[in-house]
């Protein structure tokens, strides 16, 4: 197995990710060319947005692999969401709602807001390993809470882990 993306946009058209299918099948034959033979498509988990449709996610998805098999992109796809960290988010997350990463949706990737400190973070993401899911923090350098010296390590001790963009 090669590398493994837990956090793109690659379905087209869905998001503010890639706009075409070509896009997609651009992006995805740049992840095989660095070594990734795995990604998991991250479309936001939004109200408002098609993305926040998991109907429709799921359909893009189906044709985004129908895609890269078509062309010959040894790219396998895998269900995913960025889910923001808000009360819609934690009230659907201890059902069928859950939009996680793969078939297990044991692994969410969640965002935390970029503007202000969340004081209630480590409590939140201790429920959320009580009710057998494992936060995985999207982005983390781009938000304000982790600037404070600690921040990151405390997260981390509440049992979520960093996913640093690069």
């Amino acid at each position: 197995m090669g590398l493994v993306d837990l956090h793109s946009h690659l379905l087209w058209a869905i998001d503010d990710g890639c706009e075409t299918p070509g896009e997609t099948l651009e992006a995805a034959r740049l992840l095989v060319g660095l070594g990734f033979s795995d990604a998991a498509p991250s479309p936001h988990a939004v109200a408002g947005l098609p993305s926040g449709d998991p109907a429709r996610t799921t359909a893009r998805l189906a044709d985004a692999r129908a895609l890269l098999r078509a062309e010959g992109v040894a790219l396998a796809l895998h269900a995913n969401a960025e889910n923001r960290l808000d009360a819609e988010f934690l009230g659907r997350v201890g059902g069928d709602g859950r939009r996680g990463i793969g078939a297990s949706q044991r692994w969410v990737l969640v965002e935390v807001p970029f503007d202000g400190d969340v004081p209630e973070l480590p409590e939140i993401l201790g429920a959320l390993r009580r009710q057998g899911v494992r936060p995985l923090l999207a982005h983390p350098e781009r938000c304000a809470h982790f600037e404070r010296p600690g921040r990151a390590a405390e997260a981390v001790r509440a049992g979520g882990a960093l996913q640093m963009n690069v």
